[in-house]
């Protein structure tokens, strides 16, 4: 059962695209471009049906994690608008289905009380509501007349996984956004430290793209405040000996193979002078969009292909 994916930062369009997830964990979202709703769905069948119909795949929101108190997150339809709303409530989906909604049942699982919040934002000209964990796609939606109705539920319930990066082992594999290496290192940050997507947090942490186009993976290392979210700086480091397993990489741009972005990732392991490492959007992968292991011992990742140029520079949650 998978634990948590965040909701990651980039749009991926294309009719006829098959999701690759299985788990009924995962909270899929897509577009309809005719009505513009983006939907939610954990049924995945649900989901590849609706994308062989013309919808799009934009991401994989969230997933809940194993372990987690839950609630049941109900899905509600409005025959008039053919909009769909998303609540915990039962008092309100009965009070919608008095007013002529139609209550479609159990949508998902929600998680109790904390977690990683789940914006609800509504828009007065066309009625209809967005749902995300990105605190900045909830921010510019303000930004442009939506109304921010708050909280609508939690996914992800925080627990502690220290410095053991194996908890990041169940999404090898998983859908990653082509071009979002930082949606790894935000992954992780979430199970490390309860920080949610964007690399941002209510003290005031920069926030991270919403898409590549807005920060890269070298602007995130810089502008981050990282002591504030409880990380050390560690700086450039060389040695494979001074790396630890847990530990968000940043890779220089123009270094020889990752241009003007440059890279991020996380350490997995340092294991007979090789580091090991989970990263995805590497150059040399042929199946970049999704995350996966490396080992420099074997002549891949980027320990592998930075450490003889600037190897790495570190940030560490102690």
């Amino acid at each position: 059962m998978f634990k948590q994916l965040i909701k990651l930062a980039f749009l991926v369009l294309g009719l006829g695209l098959v999701i690759s997830h299985t788990s009924a964990d995962t909270v899929e979202k897509v577009y309809n471009p005719n009505t513009g709703e983006n939907f939610l769905t954990s049924n995945i069948s649900e989901a590849d049906q609706l994308l062989a119909n013309g919808y799009q795949f934009q991401n994989t929101s969230w997933a809940l994690p194993s372990g987690a108190t839950t609630q049941k997150v109900l899905r509600l339809y409005n025959p008039n608008t053919t909009y769909h709303y998303y609540t915990t409530s039962s008092y309100e989906a009965s009070s919608l289905v008095k007013a002529g909604w139609q209550n479609e049942g159990l949508a998902f699982y929600g998680a109790v009380n904390k977690g990683v919040p789940v914006f609800k934002d509504y828009n007065p000209n066309t009625g209809y509501h967005n749902y995300t964990t990105s605190w900045y796609e909830h921010i510019q939606l303000m930004n442009v007349g939506w109304q921010g109705q708050g909280v609508a539920f939690y996914e992800y319930n925080y627990t502690d996984v220290g410095r053991d990066a194996s908890a990041l082992t169940p999404y090898l594999g998983t859908w990653n956004g082509s071009g979002q290496c930082t949606t790894t290192s935000s992954l992780w940050l979430t199970l490390q430290s309860d920080y949610f997507y964007d690399y941002s947090d209510a003290d005031g942490a920069v926030p991270a793209p919403y898409n590549g186009d807005l920060m890269t993976a070298w602007d995130i290392y810089q502008s981050v405040d990282w002591g504030k979210m409880g990380y050390l700086n560690i700086g450039l480091v060389t040695d494979p000996s001074q790396v630890r397993s847990g530990d968000i990489f940043f890779i220089i741009p123009n270094t020889p193979g990752y241009g003007y972005a440059g890279h991020t990732g996380v350490v997995t392991s340092v294991v007979g002078g090789g580091v090991q490492t989970y990263e995805s959007n590497m150059y040399t992968d042929g199946n970049g969009s999704v995350i996966n292991s490396f080992d420099s011992r074997n002549g891949v990742g980027s320990w592998y292909l930075a450490s003889p140029y600037s190897g790495f520079y570190v940030v560490r949650k102690p």
